[in-house]
């Protein structure tokens, strides 16, 4: 303990302060060597990931098209959006900006570019706030490594932008101790596009305003906020011009309906209109499916009819809103149950065998199951009425390894509740340093984003390993600053003084 301690980082008086006075004076060749041996665990972790995105984006080119959720997404960036919007605009928007090359290739090379670079601002934050640069790097270890969050970087689809924008907002509320109001604003924008890319985003609105009041900002904490509805605002009244509806979606009471009170909802004995009761399903509870989307033959909404001038969705709601008001316990049970599945023991196949061989690394095509029969027989290949580059191919040797490791390296239910716990008990246990800042609610703050995250489609929609993802750049960071708050308690109670501890130049 005595070795590690002497290692930890402490508080200097001007936290500001990046460089040490006396390494000004060496050359710089000795200046470089001794921060590129400080941050040798993250170099080696950087490297790592960047060789397995290399291999992943040469395996699988231009890129993976497998599902339907992307093939909407590109025809909404090539051929503008459409009638009404199920999804937000902002990625086929992102896509748009960079297939002027038609070159599928280009998008899945800077959503690799996108995730690394999270890893290494994650990392500063880290260090920034005294956190050991090994445990930074433990932190930032999982995004960097993941199996899954490698495969979906590859893949057409938003979680990868989705990432960068919720970790953007995170790392400048928390990049300061008393962040100014254009750095709250931007955050706000920030949370405020994530949201407006996968609707969970809007989940983190609570939890960063919730740190602001902790953090006592003051009055500039409104800035967050207003930023965010103005961002909000700004993209309903462009969808009204678009489709006439003044509205982020025109589909959230089917997301409700189709992975939530489809699930549990019986209707004898409850009052509602006949148009409702279309949305009533016959088979008992335990033996329904996981889920009812409406491209589902077994799915009400897929045959429902309303009377003219009357929104489908708004029917699909009233009847959710009615079930759910009518069996609370139901609804309630369901929802910790879709929770605690995000903290399964079981591999992700063990957990959803169907829809999970859609995220694993494939040798062949017809690993991939439960994908529509259209899109089997474009062959990996994007939609010709797009004009998009074709020729999809797949390096098999390549794929084989890189299916191998996804199977080993990957966020383990295991994992992130130790992670958990780690950062819980550094906020409730863990000592703050004598001076500069006390990062138990920047612990939480990142903790609670991630499970944020888990909570809204365990309330929202239903349980998917898809929607794991998102918290792997969020849950590691917390458990590194719980783990650095902890050991100063565990340093304290040895009688190990921090004063004695040499402090480390920052990068």
């Amino acid at each position: 303990m005595d070795q590690l301690t002497s290692e930890l980082p402490v508080a200097r008086s001007s936290a500001s302060e990046m460089t040490e006075e006396p390494s000004q004076n060496q050359p710089l060749i000795s200046r470089v060597g001794r921060r590129a041996r400080r941050h040798a665990p993250f170099l080696v972790l950087l490297v790592i990931g960047l060789i397995l995105r290399g291999m992943a984006w040469d395996a699988f080119r231009p890129a993976i098209l497998l599902l339907a959720d992307t093939v909407g997404y590109l025809q909404d960036a090539i051929l503008g959006p459409s009638g009404k919007q199920m999804r937000p605009y902002v990625y086929p928007l992102f896509l748009k900006a960079l297939l002027g090359s038609d070159s599928l290739g280009l998008v899945t090379f800077v959503q690799h570019l996108l995730a690394v670079a999270m890893a290494a601002a994650i990392y500063l934050l880290l260090y920034r706030l005294r956190v050991h640069p090994a445990i930074a790097a433990i932190g930032v270890a999982p995004l960097l490594l993941d199996g899954y969050q490698i495969n979906l970087e590859q893949h057409i689809l938003s979680e990868t932008l989705f990432e960068s924008f919720i970790v953007g907002g995170l790392l400048l509320v928390a990049w300061r101790s008393r962040p100014p109001v254009w750095m709250l604003a931007l955050a706000g924008v920030a949370v405020g596009l994530g949201a407006l890319t996968r609707f969970a985003g809007l989940a983190l609105l609570p939890v960063v305003l919730l740190y602001l009041l902790v953090r006592r900002v003051g009055w500039r904490a409104v800035a967050m906020p207003l930023a965010l509805v103005l961002t909000m605002i700004t993209y309903a009244a462009w969808n009204e011009r678009t489709t006439g509806q003044f509205a982020l979606t025109d589909a959230s009471g089917q997301f409700l309906y189709a992975g939530k009170v489809s699930r549990f909802a019986e209707c004898e004995g409850v009052p509602m209109p006949e148009v409702e009761r279309q949305l009533c399903i016959d088979v008992p509870p335990s033996e329904r499916l996981e889920v009812y989307p409406p491209w589902v033959k077994a799915s009400p909404l897929m045959g429902m009819s309303v009377p003219p001038g009357v929104e489908k969705d708004v029917v699909v709601r009233s009847f959710s809103k009615r079930m759910i008001k009518d069996q609370p316990v139901g609804y309630a049970r369901l929802v910790a149950t879709d929770f605690l599945r995000f903290f399964s023991l079981e591999s992700p196949p063990e957990q959803q065998a169907l829809r999970v061989s859609r995220w694993r690394f494939f040798e062949k095509l017809r690993q991939v199951k439960a994908v529509a029969g259209s899109l089997q027989r474009s062959r990996g290949n994007p939609p010709p009425e797009l004009g998009l580059q074709g020729g999809f191919r797949i390096d098999r040797d390549t794929a084989s390894f890189l299916r191998s490791y996804q199977d080993r390296v990957y966020q383990h239910g295991l994992l992130m509740i130790v992670f958990v716990l780690l950062s819980v008990g550094g906020v409730i246990f863990g000592r703050a340093p004598r001076e500069g800042r006390d990062t138990r609610w920047e612990a939480a703050l990142f903790t609670l984003a991630a499970l944020a995250l888990f909570a809204f489609p365990s309330v929202f929609s239903t349980f998917h390993y898809r929607y794991v993802i998102p918290s792997i750049p969020l849950l590691g960071p917390g458990a590194a600053l719980g783990t650095t708050l902890l050991y100063r308690r565990l340093a304290l109670r040895a009688r190990v003084p921090e004063s004695a501890a040499p402090e480390p130049a920052t990068a």
